[in-house]
């Protein structure tokens, strides 16, 4: 009797155990889209051990009900599959036998289908880019671009052939560069990137990140006195 409650026990035991474990799962999801019609999507579900489950069933749902089934890569170890972009909102879903329950998650993708056009580029003294003036480096410069709205990140980057002379990345549609910033030269660009971001890319704040990168503007200049 002693010998079948032991049993018994230890079958109880290892129940729980494995249910323990299937609860102990991770699940990282990215989702890119760059200067493209499609949105790439990248989903990790990994055991207690880190280690990816693999024979799972993973697919994206938009809100029209319209479904991809994403597929196992054995060189990137994770789930991947691209969709048509139809609006801000995915859910995706994993199920496997490693798991005590389906898993759903909600992410925010956002395709950025504008670049910032560069709409004002002037020194302090009136001087325009954009008149095909040259531009006094030892002035104050302002440069500005289209808002593209929410959640934007900028980066604005001044060239020569040579090297980066200048480069700031901002969450405003504008920046003023200081006096004696950017060398005096008879060729210089100025390119402007944009990247619409949600999540956390480091997986520290939450479990995804999503990030549409737009085309970049640029202008080419010089700094002749």
């Amino acid at each position: 009797m002693k010998s079948k409650a032991f049993l018994i026990l230890s079958a109880l035991f290892l129940l729980i155990s494995c249910n323990e474990n299937k609860d102990n799962i991770k699940i990282r999801i990215s989702a890119v889209s760059n200067e493209s019609d499609s949105i790439l999507f990248s989903v990790f579900p990994e055991n207690e051990f880190g280690q990816i489950i693999n024979g799972a069933v993973v697919f994206v749902k938009d809100s029209s009900n319209c479904i991809t089934f994403l597929s196992y890569n054995s060189k990137t170890c994770c789930y991947e599959g691209e969709i048509i972009p139809y609006d801000d909102s995915y859910i995706v879903t994993v199920n496997s036998n490693a798991i005590s329950e389906i898993k759903k998650i909600t992410i925010k993708h956002s395709v950025l289908k504008e670049k910032p056009f560069i709409t004002f580029f002037s020194d302090s003294s009136g001087n325009s880019v954009l008149k095909g003036n040259s531009l006094d480096p030892t002035k104050e410069i302002q440069l500005c671009w289209k808002d593209l709205g929410e959640n934007i990140i900028y980066t604005v980057s001044i060239n020569s052939s040579t090297q980066i002379c200048f480069q700031q990345s901002l969450y405003e549609n504008n920046i003023i560069i200081p006096p004696e910033t950017i060398p005096e030269s008879d060729k210089l660009f100025v390119i402007i990137s944009a990247q619409r971001m949600f999540g956390d890319c480091t997986f520290q704040t939450c479990n995804y990140y999503s990030i549409s990168s737009s085309k970049i503007s640029s202008v080419m200049f010089n700094t002749k006195l």
